[in-house]
């Protein structure tokens, strides 16, 4: 039990480390400085505060649940009308629901009191939130839940962030730049660069005396250097520190784990600092929309600031590849013959919530085509509207022309000859601003800006295709997974309980017997296992235990080990390390 808590405290900082944490003149604009004292242990003060709530609801963790507890709060649950029943209920529309001329009704035009209603609705709740994320206990299910803040917190001062009066400032701070001087004086020469070099200069640029300061103090020169190098650095750089402090786990160089961890925490920390207001104007943004979906008249609900119609095109763009993307999926689901041969595809395929017995998510593709249809138009609308579009940053209407051209060479064709000569920008400035763009989405939580975020990294991929940015000194980290790789790290199998997914998934993919009683179960796959742990019916195929040796070790079916070692227990040593620190993660019971 111990190896297996260790292992699944870790393995979610894995995904932390390795997942989703020249001057493009728009991303340029003035900055008010952030002041910080050279003293290790000192905090920093500023102007534009900043980060962290990522998540859009209240999270609850689930710890150790009873059953009876389980029970009690989905009975609560079916009792109230969630925001996505409404939502379902408000896009639907049966035949008879068509006037009489046959012409269909406008899109949520009988909605309007009720879109009133929800953005009353909304605010009351938004009010009733504390001003940042905190963490509290259940008193009737005894569970830790993060309740969300109204504010985005400032990553160091612990207080919710305060945006500049100055609108023009606060565009500043949602895409921060700093002076040409200071950006040629930490800028990475990017056609010699290698990441040893690139890792020495960031930690003397975030180190005073040689040493890096105190959680979650930083320096005002890390800060500049990260802002010089933002598109160079993001979320490349705190892979492949991830990928080595890994790598130095497993080799047993202890000194050299905790100097990589350290490290990727502070640049986190001003990752985190550095993006705060963007993602606080954006949340601002998404409370005056939301209530509005299906309302073109958008001057009345979009505010007149540059700021506020920039974020207010990101989150209307990323409504739309949301439900792009939906709708993609539910054709999938919808149109393919599940066999033998692509059950797993289909069964990662989409929204994975709609597995649940009762489920309270869009998914079904006519209703994910009505609801893409709006999101298309909203956009349209506004890009239309001159007064609204014309004078956002390069970048955002760059993305808006580029996502109508098919084709790589026609792309690049079009940014050489047509956008940055009209623009009056050149082509390097363009591709550094949608690098520092992404970087900025890369903060933003995964529902609904993952699908944003991976079109604009598939569109400055393909902008620096035969160029010189086209070298990345990440790749043979990040993309070579033999064991020549300088990142490479030996990964191993460990014991699974027999109730867990993993050993679920073991017994329907790798026990025979499983296999061939594949058409006998349900057309979802998780509707016995659900049930089962909720505690609320037998399984139709009860999942048998798999085989454990004379040791009491799992024996993990070679489909999957592919031959790896088993319980190496080398994650032990970074669990070691955050105990003695008393980190974050610390603090969260095992399992």
């Amino acid at each position: 039990m111990g190896t297996n808590s260790n292992m699944n405290r870790w393995a979610l900082i894995v995904v932390l480390a390795l997942g989703w944490s020249t001057g493009a003149q728009a991303f340029l604009a003035p900055q008010p400085r952030v002041v910080v004292s050279s003293s290790p242990t000192s905090t920093v003060t500023s102007s534009s505060t900043t980060v962290s709530t990522s998540s859009s609801s209240t999270t609850v963790l689930h710890m150790a649940m009873s059953r009876k507890a389980r029970r009690q709060m989905e009975t609560e649950t079916r009792k109230k009308v969630t925001r996505d029943k409404k939502f379902r209920d408000a896009v639907t529309t049966d035949d008879d629901d068509d006037d009489k001329d046959g012409k269909s009704k406008p899109f949520l035009e009988s909605n309007v009191a009720d879109s009133n209603a929800a953005g009353e609705e909304m605010e009351r709740r938004m009010l009733s939130r504390p001003d940042v994320s905190n963490l509290y206990v259940d008193e009737e299910t005894g569970m830790e839940i993060i309740q969300q803040g109204r504010f985005v917190m400032d990553v160091i001062t612990r207080q919710a962030i305060q945006l500049n009066p100055n609108p023009q400032l606060r565009m500043a701070q949602m895409f921060p730049g700093i002076p040409r001087e200071v950006r040629d004086e930490h800028r990475f020469d990017w056609s010699s660069c290698e990441v040893p070099a690139m890792i020495d200069s960031l930690k003397a640029a975030c180190s005073v005396k040689d040493e890096l300061p105190t959680a979650p103090s930083v320096t005002n020169k890390g800060i500049d250097f990260v802002l010089a190098n933002r598109d160079l650095l993001g979320h490349r750089m705190s892979k492949t520190m991830g990928k080595l402090m890994m790598r130095a786990a497993w080799l047993e160089e202890k000194d050299q784990m905790r100097s990589y961890r350290n490290l990727m925490q502070n640049f986190l920390t001003i990752e985190n600092y550095i993006s705060a207001p963007f993602r606080q104007i954006i949340m601002d943004v998404e409370l005056e929309i939301g209530p509005n979906f299906g309302n073109l008249d958008l001057e009345k609900y979009v505010g007149s600031e540059q700021y506020q119609r920039s974020a207010a095109y990101l989150v209307l763009k990323g409504m739309q590849c949301t439900w792009e993307k939906k709708l993609r999926d539910a054709e999938v689901i919808e149109n393919t013959v599940q066999t033998e041969s692509n059950y797993y595809k289909i069964l990662a395929t989409g929204d994975p919530r709609r597995y649940h017995p009762e489920p309270e998510v869009i998914w079904e593709m006519k209703e994910c085509a009505r609801v893409c249809a709006m999101s298309i138009e909203m956009v349209k609308t506004f890009v239309g509207n001159e007064k609204m579009f014309n004078d956002l940053p390069v970048e955002l209407r760059f993305l808006e022309a580029a996502l109508s051209i098919q084709g790589g060479v026609a792309l690049r064709k079009f940014i050489d000859e047509d956008f940055c000569p009209k623009e009056e920008i050149t082509p390097e400035a363009l591709r550094e601003g949608m690098r520092r763009l992404l970087a900025q989405l890369d903060s933003m939580y995964l529902d609904p800006y993952a699908d944003i975020r991976n079109v604009v990294d598939k569109l400055q991929r393909a902008m620096v295709i035969g160029t010189d940015d086209a070298r990345s000194p990440y790749d043979p980290y990040l993309n070579d997974l033999s064991s020549e790789s300088p990142g490479y790290f030996q990964t191993y199998t460990f014991n699974h309980g027999p109730m867990s997914l993993v050993r679920f998934l073991d017994t329907k993919k790798f026990d025979p017997e499983k296999q061939n009683n594949d058409k006998e179960e349900d057309e979802n796959p998780f509707t016995s296992f659900f049930q089962d742990f909720g505690g609320n019916s037998k399984p139709k195929n009860k999942i048998q235990a798999s085989p454990f040796d004379d040791s009491g070790e799992y024996i993990v079916p070679k489909g999957r080990s592919l031959g790896r070692p088993h319980n190496m227990n080398w994650l032990e040593s970074l669990d070691e390390m955050e105990d003695a620190e008393d980190g974050v993660f610390a603090q969260v019971p095992p399992g």
